[in-house]
Order: C-alpha cells, then sequence, then structure tokens
C-alpha cells in the first residue's frame, strides 16, 4: 500500500509551470530559450514541455506546440499520460487546425501509417522489365556462377 501510494505520487501530473509570469520576467523570446534549454537538459521534464507548448501555441508556433505535446505522449507512464484536460484539449485543437489548413491548400490527406499519402485508388501492380516469356530465376541461382564462366585470378 505505502508502494503503490509513493509511485502514485512520482507519476502525477507535476505542477504547471506559470508561462504568462515567465514571459513579463524574460521576455517572449527569453522564456522560449529558457524553456527549451531546460527540456533539453531534462528530456524527461514534462513541466517544461507543457509550458514550452503552451508558449509555442500562444506565439503562433503550431508544430512547436504539438512537437512538445506529442513528446510528453510518449512518455507515457504506468499510470497514463501526465498532462491535464487544457493539454489534450490543445493538442487536439492544434492537430485539427493543421488538418484543416492542409485540406485549404489542397493537400492529399495523410496516412498515419509512415506518413504516406492516402488515396482511395487500389495499389498498382509491381511492373517488370521481362517480357512474359523471360524465364524466372531462383535467388539462389541468380547469384551461384556457372561453371563454364571464366573466373577472375587473384593475381
Amino acid at each position: 500500500m505505502l508502494l503503490a501510494s509513493l509511485v502514485s505520487c512520482r507519476v502525477r501530473t507535476p505542477a504547471p509551470l506559470d508561462v504568462a509570469a515567465l514571459v513579463n520576467r524574460q521576455g517572449p523570446v527569453e522564456a522560449r530559450r529558457s524553456l527549451a534549454l531546460r527540456v533539453v537538459a531534462e528530456p524527461k521534464d514534462v513541466a517544461a514541455r507543457l509550458a514550452l507548448a503552451t508558449l509555442a501555441d500562444q506565439q503562433g508556433r503550431p508544430s512547436e506546440a504539438i512537437e512538445q505535446l506529442e513528446a510528453v505522449v510518449a512518455l507515457d507512464g504506468p499510470l497514463g499520460i501526465r498532462w491535464r484536460a487544457t493539454d489534450r484539449a490543445r493538442l487536439a485543437r492544434l492537430v485539427a487546425a493543421r488538418g484543416r489548413t492542409r485540406l485549404q491548400r489542397g493537400a492529399p490527406p495523410r496516412s498515419p501509417i509512415c506518413g504516406a499519402h492516402a488515396s482511395s485508388d487500389p495499389p498498382s501492380p509491381p511492373t517488370s522489365s521481362r517480357g512474359p516469356d523471360s524465364p524466372v530465376r531462383s535467388p539462389s541461382s541468380a547469384m551461384s556462377m556457372p561453371p563454364s564462366a571464366p573466373r577472375a585470378s587473384g593475381r
């Protein structure tokens, strides 16, 4: 019981950093720089990543905000992702806005698998340079040399 209490205390969402106070004290450029340095120094610092995502969102840097929020998701612990409902809503809003922007530009939708473009067309069969009468060779026969082939001398 005591161990479970200790473990649950360590994986709770960290106290949020006051981004507005940081910006008032250091200015927007230095605040962003100090948060970025904190993330570089300690990549698992969830509070710094969430604050950097908030600041990036406020400064009109949605890709950077999404990157930081996805990094928090990747740091998922045994009791779940360490973020608040506002952070989850921010990620959803930013990803939806990115999708709307891509659609407005006429970009094709992206597949969640390997970032490939989604298509409703069935995949086309692979093309081959062999003619219909060409013999099919097995991979092992392609690697072996026929006995009549000249061999290079080692001299």
